[in-house]
């Protein structure tokens, strides 16, 4: 059990700091001003959208890792 709290640990840890850069970035893009206002929006809801992305693979590595699936990359 404690394996598996740390991978699921580490798959938070990342998931977290790749939430913050796309959220940091969108935010940069929004309160930019040499952009045009369109583009920044543009570029801002994409970072965002990714943020929302890498918390929905955070709940699927969550539940691979629960169900015993360490190393996903052997079903290809």
């Amino acid at each position: 059990m404690t394996d598996h709290r740390g991978k699921i640990r580490t798959a938070v840890i990342l998931a977290v700091f790749f939430c913050l850069l796309f959220a940091g970035a969108g935010a940069v893009y929004i309160y930019t001003k040499e952009i045009p206002g369109i583009i920044r929006i543009v570029y801002a809801a994409l970072m965002f959208a990714l943020a929302i992305g890498m918390i929905a693979v955070l709940k699927e590595r969550i539940r691979e890792i629960r169900k015993g699936e360490t190393d996903d990359l052997d079903n290809y």
